[in-house]
């Protein structure tokens, strides 16, 4: 028998620890103990879409290059460029 996965607390997630998350459930949820979770920041007033674009990876190298000498990411990179361009 394999070992239960464990939660963050360390406790092991086996059927005691999940009868003990039920009964918690069922009798409320206090909002006061609800934390607010830091995530990726928006881009704008609706959350963002992602695209996939398939590159060379000579051009990923390029990119990377580019980000790594502007200390950002290769998305913003993307963003700025793709900006400019559809305003041109």
């Amino acid at each position: 028998m394999t070992e239960p996965r464990k939660a963050k607390t360390g406790e092991p997630m086996d059927d005691d620890f999940w009868r003990r998350a039920e009964e918690k459930a069922d009798a409320g949820l206090d909002p006061s103990r609800l934390r607010r979770r830091v995530g990726r920041p928006t881009l704008g007033d609706k959350p963002a879409e992602l695209t996939a674009v398939r590159i060379p990876p000579e051009t990923r190298r390029a990119l990377d290059d580019r980000a790594a000498q502007e200390h950002t990411s290769a998305s913003e990179v993307i963003r700025r460029a793709l900006d400019q361009y559809l305003a041109s």
